[in-house]
């Protein structure tokens, strides 16, 4: 069956949704090399324990930032592909029309909560810039780190609005909303099973 001739507005609205999710994507790769950057460090200094009996300095607050910065990427990409931990004993007794309005009000939420976020970190970040304050050991300016975090947290609410796009289109079109089911990275197979017996 062919799908429906969407409207060419809201053709044009999928395209910028779908580069909004194209950034999520390279956050979750750029969150993939924090990961790597982190523990080839801990490993150096691990190495450097080992050998001379001291430390690098500046290891452990550069190793925690990463982290911070990996974890606030990764939030995006994880949202695009439904990876959040989800409790669906009721949602998957819905009726598609429920579950359609549920998506909508529930991504409304969620950007009303990331645009005050947004906005906090946003003053944090500024104060940060202000005063100057640099990281006690590698004593690189924390609104360099900062920033990268708050990059996180923006490209979150673009995804938010990008899943409430999503979720009104399927409202006013009629379509069926999707399932939330998550998919293996490498050969796209559904990773919930259709077997009764797997079903809550």
């Amino acid at each position: 069956m062919r799908e429906q001739t969407r409207p060419k507005w809201m053709e044009k609205i999928d395209w910028i949704v779908g580069k909004v999710e194209s950034l999520s994507v390279f956050a979750a790769y750029l969150g993939s090399a924090f990961v790597i950057a982190a523990v080839v460090a801990l490993l150096a200094d691990i190495l450097a324990r080992n050998l001379t009996g001291r430390s690098i300095d500046g290891v452990t607050e550069l190793s925690s930032w990463l982290m911070a910065a990996l974890s606030w990427m990764a939030l995006s990409y994880t949202l695009k592909e439904n990876g959040h931990i989800q409790v669906r004993i009721l949602i998957d007794r819905l009726p598609a029309r429920i579950l359609q309005v549920l998506n909508v009000i529930l991504y409304l939420v969620g950007v009303g909560f990331m645009i005050f976020l947004v906005y906090a970190m946003w003053d944090r970040l500024h104060w940060f810039i202000e005063r100057g304050q640099r990281g006690m050991e590698i004593r690189v300016p924390i609104w360099w780190l900062y920033s990268v975090v708050f990059t996180g947290a923006c490209l979150f609410l673009l995804q938010f609005v990008a899943g409430l796009w999503r979720s009104l289109s399927e409202l006013i079109t009629g379509a069926s909303p999707e399932l939330n089911t998550p998919e293996d990275p490498i050969t796209g197979v559904p990773l919930q099973s259709n077997s009764p017996e797997r079903r809550l």
